[in-house]
């Protein structure tokens, strides 16, 4: 929510309808121009598909248990397929 704030283009992505009706309500406390530029999606971290590169992608350290329990070599390559040419 704060880079979206900070004038950053985000997309949130998460498998678990739960956590992404808890992102809807706290996007909605966000001024218009920062919700508009925070797209939620429902989709699997071993298996994402965005569709377009992106110059980095983050994960929050509050979720590092999900992501070694999902299939990290999996989602690490789709990772690099969305990375643009020298993002990190």
């Amino acid at each position: 929510m704060a880079l979206a704030e900070a004038g950053k283009r985000i997309t949130g992505l998460d498998l678990s309808e739960r956590m992404l009706e808890r992102a809807v309500k706290k996007r909605a406390a966000l001024r218009v121009e920062a919700r508009e530029r925070l797209h939620l999606i429902q989709g699997d971290m071993a298996r994402f598909d965005l569709a377009k590169d992106s110059a980095w992608l983050s994960f929050p350290s509050g979720h590092s248990s999900t992501f070694w329990k999902c299939a990290a070599v999996d989602c690490l390559d789709c990772v690099q397929k969305h990375l643009a040419p020298g993002g990190g």
